[in-house]
Formats: structure tokens, C-alpha cells, sequence
């Protein structure tokens, strides 16, 4: 996340080896590391642990170690942990928030932050690990499709029921209702000729959509329903039929549009479908489908 707060800020990702990353482990935990791997992750730095004599979470978990600028915000942070436990406690499946060795469910590391020794404090959290595929890497069916819409419903659903004033920042630079500023990005596209129709676009949104989002109905949102944070899994029951079966990454979480987040949503499965013209649009339907029946 490039922009916390609505202001721009040079987002600098920590930097840990995997030896370090396990003292931390030890450290704030108390668990003896079995094994640790790194993960794929875009500011943050996260790490695969699994730990020695653990029965309660047989999987492992994620250490995440937010980058510097979005621990600043600490009541960012607080209300993910409050989102995702408040959809555990309704059945989502989505990672626990650990206590380290002193309770806490976060800890401020001073950790370093670039090649030239400076360091900066970093949030240092403990999540359960889920087990699953991501979206991206599944071969995509309208069966499927219709699962993430129905979730997707159901998490809205749930959501409704769930507020917090960290939340309500209408500056974020990842809302859709601040489409209009990629004309500021138009620039860093090598290739001109994708630019008149994305100012087209923008146009258009500014227009005619921005001056209604009053209208729409909107509540708490996931914001990055995509996929690289949704994992399935086939369904023992059903040999063949995959089901969502873990949602990760609150990081994006805000009030908005409900269609803000199904756009979204839907923008990235027509990323995993990459068949015919008909199947991408049948898929997308029963997206749709399921979401508003």
C-alpha cells in the first residue's frame, strides 16, 4: 500500500533473513523452527513457519513483518486482526492472529530497512496458516466461479454487522472512487496506445459514476478479493469440485461500494480465466449469478 492515509509515501520493504526471521520466532514466541520459507508477498515480508512439538495447528503459520510506513498506523493493523476474528467466529474460513510470549497479538520491531544499515519500526504479527491453492493457480469453471460469488455475498453479508472508524478513509489510494488519479501513473505506460481509452475511461467514472456513489450501498469490504488471497481446496465430499476455502489479506479492508469490491473481484477472475470468449463470459456470469441471484 503506497498510500496509507491519502498521501503519498515511499513504501520500503523490511529485510530479514531466514536465520534472523527465526530468532524473531524464538524470540517473540517461544517456538522452537522447525523449518521457514519465505513467501511471496508485495510490501510486506512474510515467512512459512512450522514449529517443533505443535499439535493445535498441525499447518504452520505466517510471521508477517509489515513494512515500516504502514506500521505507523497502528489502528490500521488493530482492525484486521478485529475483521478477521470477528469472521472466524462465523465461520470464514481466515487466519488467527497468535499472542507472542507477553499476549500481545503485535509487536514493534526495529528492524532494518535498506542495504545502507538504516532501520525502521515494524509490525511483527503471528497468523495461523492456511492450507490450499490460490485462485491464480486452479483451473477456472463455472462451478468455481459461482463459489467465489456466493462467498464473496456472504462475506458482504457478514460484514454488515461489523464496524470501525479506521475503516472510513475515503483518501485510499486502492478505493476505486480515486480512479480519476491514474491519470497522475499515465506516464510510467511504456506503450501509448492503451492511454486515450484509460482516460476515456477515467472519464467517463468521473462523470457519471463518482457524483452517484452516494446512492450505492456500501459497507465494510475485503478490498482485495483476488487471486493471489483466495484459496481452494477440493471438497472431500465431492471428488473434483474445488472450494474457497481460505481468504487472506486485510490489508485493503475499508468502507465502500459493495460493487467497489465485486468489481474488483471480478476484474481478477477474468486474470485466471485465459480461454475462449464463451468461458470467460460464462464464468463471470455465474460470478455474477451467485452474488445477486
Amino acid at each position: 500500500m503506497e498510500e496509507a492515509l491519502g498521501r503519498e509515501e515511499i513504501v520500503e520493504k523490511p529485510t530479514l533473513t531466514q536465520e534472523q526471521a527465526g530468532q524473531l520466532i524464538v524470540r517473540l514466541y517461544g517456538f522452537t523452527v522447525q523449518s521457514l520459507r519465505p513467501l511471496d508477498s508485495y510490501d510486506d515480508l512474510n515467512f512459512h513457519v512450522t514449529v517443533k512439538n505443535n499439535s493445535s495447528w498441525p499447518h504452520g503459520y505466517t510471521m508477517k513483518v509489515t513494512n515500516g510506513t504502514d506500521s505507523k498506523h497502528k489502528d490500521l493493523i488493530e482492525v484486521q486482526t478485529q475483521m478477521m476474528t470477528f469472521l472466524e467466529d462465523r465461520g470464514f474460513p481466515v487466519p488467527r492472529v497468535v499472542p507472542n510470549r507477553h499476549g500481545e497479538l503485535m509487536s514493534l520491531e526495529n528492524l532494518k530497512g535498506d542495504d545502507i544499515g538504516s532501520y525502521s519500526g515494524n509490525m511483527v504479527r503471528l497468523l495461523t496458516y492456511l492450507p490450499g491453492t490460490v485462485y491464480h493457480d486452479v483451473p477456472m469453471t463455472p462451478a468455481l466461479a459461482y463459489e467465489a460469488g456466493r462467498f464473496l455475498a456472504k462475506l458482504h453479508e457478514a460484514l454488515d454487522n461489523f464496524s470501525h472508524p479506521a475503516l472510513h478513509r475515503p483518501d485510499y489510494l486502492w478505493s476505486l472512487t480515486g480512479l480519476n488519479r491514474l491519470e497522475n501513473y499515465l506516464h510510467c505506460l511504456k506503450d501509448d496506445r492503451p492511454k486515450e481509452l484509460i482516460r476515456e475511461v477515467i472519464e467517463v467514472f468521473r462523470e457519471e459514476v463518482l457524483p452517484r456513489v452516494g446512492e450505492l450501498p456500501q459497507g465494510v469490504v475485503h478490498g482485495d478479493f483476488t487471486a493471489t488471497n483466495v484459496l481452494v481446496n477440493e471438497e472431500p465430499s465431492s471428488s473434483g469440485k474445488d472450494i474457497i476455502c481460505g481468504l487472506l489479506d486485510f490489508g485493503d479492508a475499508i468502507f465502500d461500494p459493495y460493487v467497489f469490491d465485486l468489481g474488483i473481484a471480478l476484474l481478477h477472475l477474468m486474470s485466471v480465466v485465459r480461454r475462449i470468449r464463451s468461458r470467460l463470459e460464462g464464468s463471470l456470469w455465474q460470478d455474477l449469478k451467485a452474488y445477486v441471484p
